[in-house]
């Protein structure tokens, strides 16, 4: 059963069935800034934040919604006032993953990273007002008690002595432009063809460096198959891609994201080694 009895999910469901009578309704799922449904064929999402990224998300998906060549959502938003949510029709395509990706042959491989570089690098010619917050790695010394208390020894020297050095990546390094910030297979669809062809929640989307859309991408997809789309990045951008300083930055927010995510658990020390051992695999 997906929904909690008695449960946020299930008042948030119930309010569903009120607002659209006789309509198919189901769960989708979570993140960290929503909770999502599917209405018929349209999609719903709760805010768990605040309404304000669901706002800038409408006005930037209006802006390059005839500047890109994927779909983006037509987001229509209502405040009500027992649980404001956004609405938009469904992007169909087909979902995707790392194994979807290991069952393609060499031409439709390609085909998807050089659909996925395309992507990233007309998106990264708009230009907009809008800000992405800065991001602000987790203190050395913080980083450094939580792990010396909660994980493996070795894992912890290895990880301190990098992030140490990572800290020390310049910042604003390259121009600021438009970024989606939350870039993965979860958050968008390919066509019959495999090739990208819809990209939806851009709650994360504002303006950062160029380099930062990479990550959640290679946190969910091999180095090997990332490598693929940096090189086509690189032929249509024309611009050189530092995969050391990417590292470092991915090293930064991925160590961010763990701490926070386990900073306040008492028995999660397996995790915890089993999520510092993969993204030290990562930066090797």
């Amino acid at each position: 059963m997906l929904y909690e009895k008695n449960g946020f999910n299930c008042i948030l469901y119930n309010f569903l069935k009120e607002e659209f009578a006789n309509a198919s309704i189901s769960l989708i799922g979570q993140g960290w800034s929503s909770v999502v449904f599917q209405v018929n064929d349209y999609i719903v999402r709760f805010p768990k934040q605040n309404m304000e990224d669901y706002e800038k998300e409408q006005n930037i998906c209006d802006h390059i919604s005839n500047k890109i060549s994927v779909a983006v959502p037509s987001v229509i938003i209502y405040k009500n006032k027992k649980h404001p949510y956004v609405i938009h029709k469904k992007i169909e395509g087909l979902k995707w993953n790392q194994h979807t990706v290991c069952q393609l042959s060499d031409k439709n491989e390609d085909r998807l990273a050089q659909s996925l570089a395309q992507f990233f690098h007309t998106l990264h010619q708009q230009t907009t007002g809008y800000i992405a917050p800065d991001f602000i790695p987790v203190e050395f010394d913080t980083l450094g008690a939580f792990l010396q208390e909660n994980a493996d020894r070795n894992l912890t020297q290895l990880a301190l002595s990098k992030y140490k050095n990572a800290l020390e990546v310049p910042k604003n390094q390259q121009k600021k432009v438009l970024i989606h910030g939350d870039f993965t297979p979860d958050n968008s669809v390919l066509d019959c063809n495999m090739r990208l062809c819809g990209v939806f929640d851009w709650c994360n989307c504002g303006m950062g460096d160029a380099i930062t859309d990479f990550i959640p991408l290679y946190t969910h997809l091999s180095k090997e198959f990332l490598m693929l789309v940096i090189s086509h990045y690189r032929t249509y951008s024309n611009q050189p891609f530092d995969f050391e300083r990417f590292k470092m930055l991915f090293l930064l927010r991925h160590m961010y994201l763990l701490y926070w995510k386990y900073q306040n658990t008492t028995n999660g020390v397996n995790k915890i080694n089993n999520m510092l051992a993969s993204i030290l695999n990562k930066v090797k």
